[in-house]
């Protein structure tokens, strides 16, 4: 099945450490980062269902899979010792990264979740396309709040939480004309759920946000571009234009002054976050649904729609790829 979303754990220093992958076939999976071999697969407790054979009702082992359907996002705790996956099967799980075994279960969405994050003080938040996003607690799974559109509502197809705040990359608004297709990324307050403000630009669709840097937000957006914004102000700080088509998933890291943005046209592009230089073009082959950066900034990691995964070493890029 094809990659829907990645995760880089970096492991003890000196070490390539591994990343997790989820996919269209409802597995998640956890690779050597070095070797890039697989080295096992993330597998819920078997479901049993009841089934009529020969006027006999028996039970039947349903297949081990990580969800019951496409696993959308992949995260890791900020201690890297939990994995948390989301799925269109509406629930987020966690899994023990040591071990592999699965531990706790979050329902709390009517439709598919997107997109999943991990914020401080316990919270576990996911984005879903029944237009909001919620948050769990982490321990007891019991759901905190739920963050709700001021007016009617866009489905959520990715959050992230910077500075006690939760930002969600929103869809269309269903009730404006069908000739407006701008879309918005919304700030919350993680405490009270109350919106505080509209980060307005994009005329298309969200459909990714992360935080490369303090103070910092990143959107991708189905009108091909990627946009970085000061979350103190407000206001657009760069944007990120090169993709033929919609940019599906970025990563970058303010540290080593670099964004990576993975598009339905088949390429990596590399760029300078300080001055939107770009810097590399990387092609892949198939549309790339997500991309991830190594912790020491020196790999990328991006997850095609064919099934393959492609590493790079991300020093001495160049605009040929």
């Amino acid at each position: 099945g094809g990659v829907l979303a990645a995760c880089w754990v970096q492991g003890k220093a000196g070490t390539f450490g591994r990343f997790l992958t989820g996919g269209t076939d409802r597995c998640a999976r956890e690779f050597d980062a070095k070797e890039g071999t697989a080295m096992r697969t993330l597998m819920w407790a078997s479901d049993m269902q009841r089934r009529v054979v020969a006027g006999a009702t028996t039970s039947m082992a349903i297949e081990q899979k990580a969800h019951h359907g496409a696993v959308t996002a992949v995260c890791a705790s900020a201690m890297e010792d939990r994995i948390f996956t989301a799925s269109a099967d509406r629930t987020v799980r966690a899994w023990d990264l040591r071990t592999g075994a699965a531990q706790q279960q979050y329902r709390g969405g009517s439709n598919a979740l997107t997109s999943v994050c991990q914020s401080h003080k316990h919270l576990l938040v996911a984005g879903s396309l029944d237009r909001y996003a919620v948050a769990f607690h982490q321990v007891s799974t019991v759901v905190l709040h739920r963050y709700k559109p001021r007016e009617g509502g866009e489905p959520v197809y990715g959050v992230c939480t910077i500075d006690g705040s939760l930002f969600a990359a929103c869809g269309r608004d269903p009730r404006k004309p069908k000739s407006d297709n701008s879309s918005v990324a919304r700030q919350y307050s993680l405490e009270t759920g109350r919106p505080i403000r509209d980060f307005a630009g994009h005329t298309e669709k969200l459909l990714a946000c992360s935080s490369p840097g303090p103070h910092q937000l990143l959107t991708t957006s189905e009108d091909g571009t990627c946009r970085l914004w000061d979350v103190r102000s407000g206001a657009q700080a760069r944007m990120f234009r090169g993709h033929v088509g919609p940019v599906l998933s970025a990563a970058a890291s303010a540290e080593h002054n670099l964004v990576f943005t993975g598009g339905q046209d088949r390429v990596v592009r590399c760029w300078e976050l300080g001055t939107g230089h770009p810097l590399a073009l990387l092609k892949t082959g198939s549309p790339v649904a997500a991309v991830c950066l190594a912790g020491r900034g020196d790999r990328v990691l991006a997850g095609l729609q064919d099934g393959m995964i492609r590493v790079w070493c991300s020093a001495g890029l160049s605009e040929k790829g």
